[in-house]
């Protein structure tokens, strides 16, 4: 399987990684002589990458089948890392060409067939971008956006639709923050802007207007309550059943019968409490 491994994977890594990986076989060795005895080299063959600055593809593929034998969880880990690290870079690469073309584009329909190429490729790598890429992506996403419209092509971006826990603290404050600012015609601006789905949108807002309603509620209920107990008693009494159901809907009395004050203060004491 290590052969396999350091085969398939080795190119992952450029001369300076291989050295460093080389370090880790030395420092558990405790010389040159071994680790290179231990990787299937000759000693000459590691001072030569000082002289050369450059190691052979068949050495990569021995130091890091070494490693793998020797510490096989840590080494798929580096390799791990290092292989998304390369796909986070050939893919940003490939979104950047194709945003650079479709800038460049003067053609409505070469230019539309590039934007959805774009879109494409963002929504089908969407993990990796959440998790690396998200600003960058987002920033030529508003710029093609923006061009789409001065072109005047009828293109509208797709959206993420998985989020992480800690983006989605920051994301739900900052659309409640601009939905307050009413500084948008609607929900989907709001989307366009930040490059979100809609229906995101639309449950914040939702959110948001349950929320405030249910806090209105309460908060003429308990003006209602406080009035009726703050009145002066000559004033209070007889409270009839349509008053109390204004004031209190929870406390009307199932006789048809006005209630004593005594009854209404001592109930919504224990209530508050």
């Amino acid at each position: 399987m290590s052969t396999y491994l350091a085969e398939k994977y080795s190119n992952l890594l450029n001369d300076e990684e291989i050295v460093d990986l080389f370090q880790k076989i030395k420092e558990t060795y405790r010389s040159i002589s071994e680790a290179a005895k231990i990787c299937g080299l000759e000693r000459k063959t590691v001072y030569l990458w000082k002289e050369t600055g450059f190691i052979k593809p068949k050495t990569k593929e021995k130091v890091v089948k070494a490693l793998l034998e020797i510490e096989p969880e840590q080494t798929l880990s580096y390799l791990t890392k290092r292989g998304v690290d390369n796909a986070v870079e050939i893919l940003m690469t490939n979104l950047s060409t194709i945003y650079e073309k479709a800038m460049e584009e003067t053609d409505r329909e070469k230019f539309l067939k590039l934007a959805e190429l774009f879109d494409q490729i963002k929504i089908e790598h969407s993990g990796l971008i959440i998790d690396k890429l998200q600003r960058e992506v987002n920033d030529l996403t508003f710029h093609i956006d923006i061009d789409a419209k001065r072109k005047g092509v009828a293109w509208e971006s797709k959206s993420f639709e998985i989020f992480k826990t800690e983006q989605l603290e920051t994301i739900i404050p900052m659309i409640a923050r601009e939905i307050l600012t009413r500084r948008w015609v609607g929900e989907s601006e709001i989307a366009t802007h930040f490059n979100l789905s809609e229906s995101l949108i639309v449950s914040v807002s939702e959110a948001m207007q349950e929320v405030i309603l249910r806090t209105n509620i309460f908060r003429q209920s308990w003006g209602r309550m406080t009035e009726a107990i703050t009145r002066p008693f000559s004033e209070q009494l007889p409270i009839s059943r349509a008053q109390l159901s204004a004031a209190a809907p929870e406390y009307v009395p199932t006789e048809h019968r006005p209630l004593e004050p005594e009854i209404i203060r001592e109930n919504l004491s224990s209530s508050v409490l």
